[in-house]
């Protein structure tokens, strides 16, 4: 993730996708080589996400650790 800002945030409240390996990938041009991760909310840091989405999760507020989110690294 180094030097890298979050492109779209999802949040995600429920999902059967396993927590622990689950990286997809896609051949839409917006989405690149890391692509879409889900990891837990309580993980995400300013310092990973665009002003824009760090607003976003800020607003949401609340983050419990079993939500997800999908997260498209440029």
């Amino acid at each position: 993730m180094a030097g890298r800002l979050l492109h779209n945030v999802n949040i995600i409240y429920q999902s059967c996708v396993d927590r622990k390996s689950c990286i997809l990938s896609s051949f839409d041009p917006e989405i690149g080589s890391k692509g879409i991760q889900w990891i837990p909310i309580n993980t995400i840091t300013p310092d990973i996400c665009s002003i824009r989405c760090w607003q976003a999760l800020t607003a949401f507020g609340g983050a419990k650790q079993d939500h997800l989110l999908s997260l498209n690294y440029l």
